[in-house]
Order: structure tokens, then sequence, then C-alpha cells
């Protein structure tokens, strides 16, 4: 096996180039094992910190074709086990390494069908993944409709993937985005049809508790400005709460209403279609029983 004669080839394997058609890239974590075979690998490779660098075991590929090929991400003690499933995955990835328990996957380009419909025409970026973190740097992600470009860091312990939404953290910045409401609307259906908007942020904390810093999104003649909070807005079961240092919201009625998810546009009142185009800045909280504004006004007919 890879493993049984790591020693014999001294730690180092380089494969040059490989092409794989119709590949079947499986994870799975078994039922009552909190590890998946990919960690169960990786551990087997980590010689720990004391070993020097150049005594690591090391794996690499100068070039990896992938065509026609199916990845699967299964945790069996999930109520839905399938947690990632993409089909018709197509990818170049230019200078794979394993070094211990290290992987670097710089990919040039990759294509792939989600389960939920979605098509990625091409994705790409620098892949780094380790025990402790995981990052996703200089991407480009390109749908039909949408084009995201930023970097993306999670860190973890191991464990916390059992609550992703609560337990990994997650840091970055997203530049120069484009994204429709379509796409979006595939994973979580909440927003008007074939809405696109342009936006830019930093983001940290959990998916659970999202903070986004300087957000800067446009639509139509829309601006939403500033730095918010996002709570439980992926835990259906749990309570929402916004809260929002707003900078600059201009917009009116009928476009804010199209650009937020319907779980807020349903409770503007429908009176705000009166006030024409208006601007808001200052402090708010908006959770599913309460409204909370320490805020500044200007519509076309008047201010408050």
């Amino acid at each position: 096996s890879l493993l049984s004669v790591k020693k014999a080839l001294n730690n180092n394997l380089d494969f040059g180039d490989v092409d794989l058609n119709n590949a079947y890239l499986n994870f799975k974590t078994y039922k009552g094992a909190t590890d998946s075979n990919l960690d169960v690998f990786i551990d087997k490779l980590d010689d720990n910190d004391t070993i020097p660098s150049e005594e690591h075991f090391k794996m690499g590929f100068t070039n990896i074709n992938l065509k026609n090929s199916r990845f699967r991400l299964v945790d069996e003690n999930e109520a839905d086990p399938a947690q990632l499933n993409f089909t018709d995955l197509s990818a170049h990835i230019n200078h794979f390494k394993l070094i211990g328990p290290k992987v670097f996957v710089p990919i040039e380009s990759m294509s792939l069908q989600t389960e939920t419909g979605l098509k990625v025409e091409n994705l790409k970026g620098d892949f780094r993944y380790t025990k402790t973190n995981m990052q996703l740097t200089d991407f480009e992600i390109a749908s039909h409709k949408s084009n995201i470009q930023g970097s993306l860091y999670f860190t973890y312990d191991r464990k916390d993937f059992s609550d992703f939404l609560n337990k990994v953290k997650v840091s970055g910045t997203l530049k120069n985005t484009i994204v429709n409401s379509d796409d979006v609307n595939l994973f979580y259906n909440e927003f008007g049809k074939n809405k696109t908007v342009m936006l830019s942020s930093e983001i940290s904390g959990t998916l659970n508790e999202l903070q986004t810093t300087n957000l800067n999104v446009t639509y139509e003649t829309s601006i939403i400005k500033g730095n918010y909070k996002f709570t439980n807005l992926f835990e259906s079961s749990q309570p929402y709460k916004i809260e929002g240092n707003i900078e600059n919201i201009t917009s009116d009625y009928n476009q804010l209403t199209g650009l937020l998810p319907n779980l807020l546009g349903s409770r503007l009142p429908s009176n705000f279609s009166q006030l024409g185009l208006f601007t808001v800045k200052g402090d708010a909280t908006v959770a599913e029983d309460y409204l909370t504004t320490n805020v500044s006004l200007n519509t076309q007919i008047g201010s408050a």
C-alpha cells in the first residue's frame, strides 16, 4: 500500500502528470466515527511537528486532469448523510502537493454540477487543507449568472464539522462579486427571481453568527452600506436576528422588498411605498418578534 512503502521510497512520491476519467472521489465518515476516511489517511501521514519538514512524507503531481467525474462527501451520523454531491466534475490542477498532513491544491480550472442544480462553469483558486484550517484564496467562482471573487479561511477542531454552522470559524473577503438571486435560491429559497446584485465585504464569525464589515451592495438604484451581524439565517428552527450599523441604505419600497430575503421583505410596511426614494442611516436591529431603530430617515416627502 501507499503507506507501507513511504519509507522505502525515501518519503517522496512524484507521479508527474495524470489523467483521470470517470473517477469517483468518495469521502465518508462512517456511523459512530468522528473522522472521515480522508482524515484517517491524513493522520497516518502525520509524523508530528518534531520531524524536520524535509523528512515529512511527500507526494506530488505535476498536473492532474480530471474529466467526467464525481465527488461525494458523506457523513453517516447525519440525518441527511450526503453533505456534498458533485457530478460532471472536470478540473485541471497544477502542482498538487501532499506534505505530511498538509494538502495543497492549486486549481487552474474546475467545473461541476451540484445536487441542487447549480452549474459551476469555472472555479479557480488556491486550496489548502490541514488538520486545523482550510482555505481557498484568490478564488473565482463563475456560473452562467454569477461571479464570486475573494478569499475564504476556515479554522476548526475537526470534531467541529459535526456542527459546522455554529462552530467552524470563517473569515475572508469578497470583492467585485456579482450574485444572481436565481443561483442563491437553489440553496436558500428566500429571494425574488433573477435579481442581480454587486457586492464586496469582509466577513468573520461562524455561518450562524456572521459579521460583515464594510458591506457594500448595489442593485439597480439601491445601495446598502455598513457593518451587519446576521444570526441564525441558516438555522430555521432558531429565531433570526440582524443587527446593523447602517452607513447608508438608499432604495425605494419595490426595490428593497425585491432585494431582501422574504422573511425580511415581507415585514416592510406597504405604506413605505409612499415614501419614494429614501435614505436611512444609523443603528437598527431586526428580529422575528421586534424591531429597534435609532436612525435618520430622508425621503422624497420629508425627513425624520
